[in-house]
Order: C-alpha cells, then sequence, then structure tokens
C-alpha cells in the first residue's frame, strides 16, 4: 500500500467510466510505479487509475513497484530537472546516450520528458559524438558550458583539447580556435593541385548540402571536397 502524496501524479484526463468502477469495486489492478531518488515514485502503467483514485479522494492505493526501470526512470528524471534548466550540459548529453541504449528512440525521450523538442535530443547526442573524451570531461565538470560546447564540438579533438586546456574557457577562446582550424583548412585547399577536376558548381552544391547533415570532422571534410570540387583545382 503506497500512500499516494508519494506518488508523482500523471497529467492525463480523469476517465469517468473508470472512476466510478473504482468508486464500487476498488483499484483491480494496482499500478506499477518506480522508485525516483527524490523519494516519491513515478507511475509507469495504470497511470488512470491513480488519476481516479485522487480523483475519489483517496489517500492511499495498492501499487507494484518495479525495481528493473529505476535506472531509466533516474535518467528521465536527471533530464527533466537539468535540461530545461541547462544546468550541466554533459550530465545531460550522457544520461540520452543511456536512454537510448535502454531502448528508447529519441521520439521515445522527448515524450517522456513532456515537452522537451527532437532538436534538442539530437543537439545533445551530436555533442556526445562528436566531442573528445577530456574535453567532454570539462563539460561534464562545468568548465565549459553550452555555447562554449557547441562551438568545441566542430573541431577537431586535438584542438578540443588545446582549448580546455585553459583555467577559464570563454566563447572567444572557441571562436578563436575555429578561426585557426578555418585558416588552416583553406591554407590546406589553396595548396593542392589536382588538374584532373573541372570546377563543378551543381556537384560542389550536393556535396555541401550532405555536409549539413553530418557534425565534427566528417561535416568539415565535406565542405572542403566541396570547395575543391568548386575551385577545379
Amino acid at each position: 500500500i503506497m500512500p499516494i502524496e508519494l506518488l508523482i501524479i500523471p497529467k492525463v484526463e480523469v476517465r469517468k467510466e473508470l472512476t466510478e468502477s473504482i468508486r464500487q469495486k476498488g483499484v483491480l489492478k494496482p499500478p506499477v510505479i518506480v522508485p525516483m531518488p527524490s523519494g516519491k515514485y513515478t507511475v509507469t502503467q495504470g497511470k488512470h487509475r491513480v488519476v481516479s483514485a485522487v480523483e475519489l479522494g483517496l489517500t492511499e492505493i495498492e501499487c507494484i513497484v518495479d525495481e528493473v526501470q529505476d535506472a531509466v526512470e533516474q535518467d528521465v528524471e536527471l533530464l527533466t530537472d537539468n535540461i530545461l534548466r541547462q544546468r550541466n550540459y554533459g550530465d545531460e548529453a550522457q544520461a540520452v546516450e543511456r536512454l537510448l541504449k535502454s531502448g528508447l528512440s529519441e521520439a521515445d525521450i522527448c515524450q517522456r520528458l513532456g515537452g522537451v523538442s527532437l532538436t534538442v535530443i539530437k543537439e545533445l547526442m551530436r555533442l556526445k559524438r562528436s566531442m573528445a573524451p577530456k574535453a567532454f570531461k570539462a563539460v561534464k565538470e562545468g568548465k565549459v558550458g553550452r555555447a562554449v560546447a557547441l562551438k568545441l564540438s566542430r573541431l577537431g579533438h586535438a584542438a578540443q583539447i588545446d582549448v580546455v586546456k585553459e583555467e577559464k574557457i570563454t566563447v572567444k577562446d572557441a571562436d578563436a580556435a575555429l578561426r585557426v582550424q578555418k585558416d588552416k583548412q583553406f591554407n590546406a585547399l589553396y595548396d593542392l593541385v589536382i588538374p584532373s577536376i573541372s570546377p563543378d558548381e551543381e556537384t560542389a552544391l550536393k556535396v555541401e548540402a550532405l555536409a549539413q547533415k553530418l557534425s565534427g570532422e566528417s561535416r568539415t571534410t565535406l565542405i572542403n571536397a566541396a570547395a575543391i570540387i568548386r575551385m577545379g583545382q
């Protein structure tokens, strides 16, 4: 028997027929709940039964505690608390990665978090996949905020590590590193001589379009290739 005050009340509509059935017969099938770090419990199955019990003024309800889903629900709670407040970008990225590995899809995660857009989830995964471990550690430790982390993720791993070596990291530091990387890339392009390639604007645009769907070093490589095709060198 669980006190209803310890349950995180789900946001679902009250079903009149179910409420009347519980009034007459009681809760025939106990809802399934999962313990949270806060000491409360999340309802994973039987949300309408819980809402009906609240509607009827019940103070206790028989529940089944599911320990198996505990880890998943803790990550969902972490994201619910953090992602909307942007408190620790590294923790959020790792939580999303764990949820994906647990079998949830990106759309499932958005639904569980209630209101978080798919763009935010994809952004977190791009960050986790494109950052060097040492640079990502700086994000986890709070040394690097969201704005700087996103800029660092566009750098190569060696450049990321050089930036996070600084005691205090700012957006200006990340922008400076990006400018250095861009200058090196263009200098390398101008040094290339490839007589067999003729200027081809159409192909260059197609390569650039594909690059926009990628991130990190893969994106940089395709952008460079498009520039080479366009110059016809």
